[in-house]
């Protein structure tokens, strides 16, 4: 059994065992809780920017402990990516993808608020112990980003789902969120040490089941 700990800037989160509030970017408030909770191990949930990366190794360093770090990541650090959003002009990658196939060289189209390219690289060229995790798209309740929309018109009763045809035919590697979940707990378990990546995401990625959802989903 592990005794889990979480960082939060909004209270007690729900199936955490003890949540202490703070904020990840006050460096002096990070050394505190690191000092006070003595982790074995961290998971990084939300590195979405270098400096918070650097700010997190800072405080490691200035504790002195080489306590593993398991920082989650994406997909979309892949060369594929940059193609797909013409941020880019690379050459086709076969699929499927594997960790050590070319990464993007430059900003994704969600700009510097979301740099996971420069969170690895700090991590892996700074951490002697750190797994880096690449998920894909994640669904499952309560999901407030990928499905809302539709389930709001579920739930005010309309029988039909009009879905236009370029989402329709969309395939992305994703996985439900209780599978990932899982995938974060078995690395921890793993105890790994020095530099590990792996991509996480469910074999295939499904489209529209147009057959499948004739009766609830219009597509026009």
């Amino acid at each position: 059994m592990f005794d889990v700990h979480t960082i939060t800037r909004t209270g007690p989160q729900i199936l955490c065992e003890r949540a202490h509030i703070a904020y990840r970017g006050n460096k002096g408030a990070l050394l505190e809780l690191l000092r006070k909770v003595k982790p074995d191990v961290i998971v990084d949930m939300i590195p979405f920017i270098q400096e918070e990366a650097t700010l997190l190794i800072t405080a490691l360093t200035t504790l002195g402990t080489a306590i593993p770090v398991i920082a989650l990541s994406s997909i979309d650090v892949y060369a594929a990516y940059a193609n797909l959003h013409r941020t880019e002009t690379v050459a086709i990658q076969q699929r499927p993808i594997t960790e050590d196939m070319a990464l993007r060289t430059q900003l994704g189209p969600e700009g510097k608020a979301y740099d996971k390219l420069s969170v690895e690289y700090t991590y892996t060229k700074q951490l002697k112990s750190v797994c880096i995790l690449r998920l894909p798209a994640i669904y499952g309740w309560p999901d407030t980003t990928r499905v809302s929309k539709y389930l709001d018109h579920i739930l005010d009763g309309d029988t039909e789902i009009v879905i236009q045809p370029g989402e329709s035919d969309w395939l992305f590697s994703r996985s439900f969120h209780k599978n990932v979940a899982h995938a974060i707990f078995l690395t921890v378990q793993a105890n790994l040490t020095g530099v590990n990546i792996f991509n996480f995401a469910e074999k295939e990625a499904h489209g529209l089941d147009e057959g499948e959802f004739r009766a609830s989903v219009v597509v026009r």
